[in-house]
């Protein structure tokens, strides 16, 4: 249960999100203040949301379908089950017919035919009724304390640099980076204009990011501005006085590696040893039966997908100013310019998919070398990548025979893990590692 609904906000228009439906952890969230002026929603407002949500879940877990799509038969669907838990009588729904064959609601004439939304409230419900609507009421009561709720203030923040023209409009606005870049631009109009162009958005879906009480991000999904569209942007937010939030730097939301804000690492806990070798005609001559004796390692995590990078040097402190950089953090470019992990360098990569489980459902495994130029990846056969898609033989604990070893956690990796690919061009692995594990992207 969340309080005021979010916004999306368009360049002539603006709809409103009732709720939403996640159908890998079944979670349903419905928003109970109104948008604009932040007033508790109707009952029959917050039950309509509650079916219509519930009936994405029922498509997903009870009758198994791979998506739940918005059709004329999930609205009856959804309709009936309203009417069902108010123990009012069904409404006819009406269809107006589209190009492409697809249809929209007729919502006026629904509204119409002697069905009173107003009276239905008055009428007697039956006691699943009850039950909901005393649900509802306990769930309101919690909101109702929160009166005169407002908009984030990290969204407000952005929504104001979105709409300044001029650069003493955005000075109080930035910190940091940011503020370095736009001061640079504040003599050059033309300059400031494209970056205007190129920083401000016509149309975008705010998120935050929380990191601490002084940092956190905003990530906007679905960008678009004049120059670009159906991007997604990122920005670190710094409240470095405690009180006023600024926009401090624009980052690339999926190079972000949030656990790098919250741990102080040391390079000694990545520093353990691997082996990479390729074997095959079809290689280059100069890398045929070569072997890499791996020094370090380095894992990411970024949804269900691991990616383990394994290098043939030790890592150093300015290997994890690199990542800091690129993850917005205050560090110099000089910092981490005796980075092994900046010029382009030998590795083996391993990368693997995981279910809700933590079960393996794909590994691919690849190498580059740049002094021959060459770089490549082997799909592991028998994974949901690779078709056809036939089960791959497992070991005791339900993992492929190339892992016998795999314990993972939030922060922490533990792997074992030795294999071959691709007969012809073979690519061999063997690495035996525990290091951590990095949360990356937004």
């Amino acid at each position: 249960m969340l309080a005021a609904r979010p916004l999306r906000v368009r360049e002539n228009w603006a709809t409103e999100l009732f709720g939403d439906y996640n159908p890998e952890t079944m979670l349903i969230r419905v928003w109970m203040r109104t948008a604009v002026r932040k007033e508790i929603t109707s009952f029959g407002t917050f039950l309509s949301t509650l079916c219509h949500e519930f009936c994405h879940h029922l498509d997903f877990q009870r009758f198994g379908f791979p998506d739940s799509w918005h059709t004329r038969g999930f609205y009856q669907r959804t309709a009936a089950l309203y009417h069902h838990a108010r123990g009012t009588p069904p409404k006819k729904l009406f269809w107006v017919p589209m190009s492409g064959g697809r249809w929209r609601m007729d919502w006026p004439r629904g509204q119409t035919g002697g069905y009173d939304w107003r009276a239905s409230m008055k009428r007697e419900i039956t006691v699943k009724g009850v039950v909901v609507a005393c649900l509802s009421a306990f769930f309101l009561a919690l909101l109702s304390p929160a009166s005169d709720a407002s908009p984030d203030a990290r969204i407000l923040l952005f929504d104001k640099f979105n709409r300044a023209n001029t650069y003493e409009e955005i000075k109080p606005l930035v910190s940091g980076v940011l503020a370095n870049q736009l001061a640079e631009l504040s003599t050059k109009p033309d300059e400031m204009h494209r970056a205007l162009n190129y920083f401000q958005l016509v149309s975008y879906d705010p998120r935050i990011v929380e990191i601490n009480d002084k940092t956190s991000f905003l990530v906007l999904e679905h960008a678009k501005s004049k120059v670009s569209k159906n991007e997604r942007a990122a920005y670190l937010l710094s409240r470095s006085d405690g009180k006023n939030w600024t926009l401090a730097s624009r980052v690339m939301a999926q190079s972000v590696i949030t656990s790098l804000w919250t741990t102080e690492y040391s390079p000694a806990e990545f520093n353990q040893s691997s082996t990479c070798s390729v074997r095959g005609t079809g290689l280059d001559p100069s890398l045929n039966g070569k072997q890499w004796n791996l020094q370090s390692a380095v894992a990411f995590r970024t949804k269900d997908t691991i990616e383990i990078d394994l290098y043939p040097f030790q890592l150093k402190k300015a290997d994890l100013d690199y990542w800091k950089f690129w993850s917005g953090m205050p560090v110099e470019p000089a910092a981490f310019q005796t980075s092994s992990v900046n010029e382009f360098h030998p590795e083996c990569r391993i990368v693997f998919g995981l279910d809700t489980n933590n079960q393996i459902t794909f590994v691919n495994v690849g190498f580059n070398d740049p002094k021959a130029g060459y770089s490549r990846v082997w799909q592991g056969p028998g994974w949901s990548w690779a078709p056809p898609q036939v089960p791959k033989p497992s070991t005791r604990n339900g993992l492929p025979s190339e892992f016998p070893k795999l314990e993972i956690t939030q922060n922490r990796i533990k792997l074992e893990t030795a294999g071959e690919l691709d007969a012809g061009n073979t690519i061999r692995w063997k690495a035996k590692i525990n290091i951590p594990l990095w949360q990356k992207g937004l």
